[in-house]
């Protein structure tokens, strides 16, 4: 259909419904995770410190910086790569910028204090719900998000391995966030660090328990 992969449709409408229902709670705790780990002030995951960056030179809010940048980059598969979006694709890229506000909002609700220790605990938080977010598309596997779809667009075009177009486009986002006064530090290390491991262990056990059908 026009380029799109439509393949994921061929699927039991059940298990269809399982993963985007997993998606949809992903794409939750994404939002807040992202806004937990950069109340807490340590830093954000490279990705995050672009958007934040943006958000601070432009004036506008985080989330519409967000917005902008993944919108952009929609438009971007949608001319060189549309059989990379997919469901999982779309709502990765489209109401994560209202998340992203509608958490900065209730966040306060949450009675983290400034103090040292709370704002561990809401990196901790943060990381965590990031990691679990990002597992659910994984784990779903019904799209990538619009910067593993460009970077695999990348792959097709240059001949070069995923591995190290995603190292060099994170550490391109990175630069040009703190450039644009986006906020990094130890949680960035962190998220570099774990995210990957832990991201596949969970993701191996969505699909192990949630949305593999039970045996009987």
């Amino acid at each position: 259909m026009l380029g799109f992969d439509v393949t994921i449709f061929k699927e039991p409408r059940s298990q269809l419904i399982r993963k985007i229902l997993l998606v949809c709670f992903g794409e939750i705790l994404l939002g807040f995770g992202i806004v937990f780990n950069s109340s807490a002030g340590f830093g954000n995951d490279s990705v995050t410190v672009f958007y934040d960056g943006l958000h601070k030179t432009i004036g506008v809010s985080f989330g519409f910086a967000t917005n902008m940048i993944n919108i952009t980059l929609l438009i971007i598969l949608l001319f060189l790569g549309r059989k990379y979006i997919n469901i999982g694709t779309l709502i990765y890229a489209l109401p994560l910028g209202s998340i992203i506000n509608f958490a900065f909002k209730v966040y306060p609700v949450f009675n983290l204090s400034y103090t040292m220790s709370g704002r561990i605990a809401s990196a901790v938080i943060g990381c965590l719900l990031l990691f679990v977010s990002l597992s659910c598309f994984v784990a779903a596997q019904i799209g990538v998000d619009p910067w593993n779809g460009v970077t695999l667009v990348l792959c097709d075009k240059t001949g070069m391995q995923y591995r190290v177009l995603k190292i060099l486009i994170d550490v391109a986002t990175l630069f040009i966030g703190l450039a644009l006064g986006g906020s990094a530090g130890v949680t960035t290390v962190i998220a570099a660090i774990l995210g990957g491991p832990l991201i596949q262990q969970i993701s191996q056990w969505m699909r192990k328990f949630i949305l593999e059908p039970q045996k009987t």
